[in-house]
């Protein structure tokens, strides 16, 4: 997992970074004398890549999409909760009681626990053992005017309408990850080298402390602090 290299919050570094820069521009002279590669040319580039950063959107934009289908994946949960309930129900006036915990087992009744705490992987296990079950036993539970017809479509489509939530979850979550990965990549990129363009400032100004200042990072971030 890539780490931040620099030592501050990202808002901060953003404008540390363009404040460097510009410092940079101003004594553009000295520093093109001391090195050729400094030019305007070379500061818009690393302008660019301040803008690149800025543009990859912050954790509560990459995560947006991410909780707003979790919400979602709660309210089907509570609904696939509510429904097993009511198959319970169910079982309990198509089987004879000696028999009864054997078939709420083969039912998923070991997933519930967990499926209540909302833990995806159990929610999707009591649903996918559910409907083989009810398909298993569809002839017993209707019996007797019991389990009505449309029930079994609604487990369905709550059990299919479930699995699509959580793979749009994962997917988020995943793309989330990445984006972040590449934000602090690019944000440690500008980092990196405006770190070596402020050791250049320091050299060319080491006898003139009151510039040199501003090609020193702690001094910088206290002035942005």
């Amino acid at each position: 997992m890539i780490r931040p290299k620099y030592p501050c919050a990202q808002i901060e570094l953003y404008t540390i970074v363009r404040m460097g820069w510009q410092s940079c521009e101003q004594h553009l002279n000295e520093f093109n004398d001391f090195k050729p590669r400094y030019s305007m040319k070379f500061i818009e580039e690393r302008l660019n890549e301040l803008e690149k950063a800025e543009g990859i959107g912050d954790y509560q934009t990459r995560g947006a999409v991410s909780e707003t289908l979790r919400i979602q994946l709660i309210e089907i949960a509570q609904n696939s909760l509510d429904l097993w309930q009511k198959l319970k129900r169910y079982i309990a006036d198509a089987f004879p009681e000696n028999i009864q915990k054997p078939q709420l087992e083969a039912a998923g009744a070991s997933y519930y626990a967990n499926a209540a705490k909302f833990k995806w992987n159990s929610v999707q296990g009591m649903l996918n053992v559910a409907s083989n079950f009810i398909q298993e036993n569809l002839n017993t539970l209707s019996a007797d005017e019991n389990m009505p017809v449309n029930f079994v479509f609604k487990f369905e489509e709550t059990k299919k309408q479930f699995s699509e939530t959580l793979k749009l979850f994962l997917d988020s979550e995943e793309k989330a990850r990445i984006q972040t990965e590449l934000k602090i990549e690019q944000n440690n990129l500008i980092y990196s080298n405006l770190m070596k363009m402020f050791l250049d400032g320091q050299e060319i100004f080491k006898n003139d402390l009151a510039i040199k200042k501003q090609f020193v990072f702690q001094e910088v971030l206290a002035l942005v602090s």
